[in-house]
């Protein structure tokens, strides 16, 4: 039998303030993901675009933080966000990207391999 390479069986999603505090502390690039259980398309970036092998492996060079506008709707204030899903992108806490609606892994992996050239 051969060795089997251990992969990242699903992302380690964080809450805002503990998430933001480890991408300052690890100088890494914060992806705030702005969703609701409701919202169809956040459900299947959940099911589909999160479970990608690629995305699950990319998602390693960030912080990657879950916040549900039903819950913390002052976040989202903060951030200005008015349609789910969104997706931010903080670097040193301060916003550098964001995409909003329905993103598949393709897009996804782009839009993080653009973050991570800025």
């Amino acid at each position: 039998m051969g060795c089997i390479k251990e992969e990242a069986k699903e992302i380690s999603w964080l809450d805002y303030e503990k998430g933001l505090q480890e991408s300052l502390n690890k100088n890494k690039i914060a992806i705030l993901d702005f969703y609701a259980d409701w919202c169809p398309p956040c459900r299947r970036m959940e099911n589909d675009t999160y479970k990608s092998k690629e995305v699950m492996e990319m998602m390693k060079n960030f912080v990657a933080i879950k916040v549900n506008v039903d819950e913390r709707p002052e976040i989202a204030n903060l951030y200005n966000v008015s349609s789910i899903p969104t997706i931010v992108y903080l670097k040193d806490g301060k916003e550098v990207y964001r995409t909003v609606g329905y993103r598949n892994a393709e897009q996804f992996l782009a839009d993080m391999e653009k973050v991570l050239k800025m």
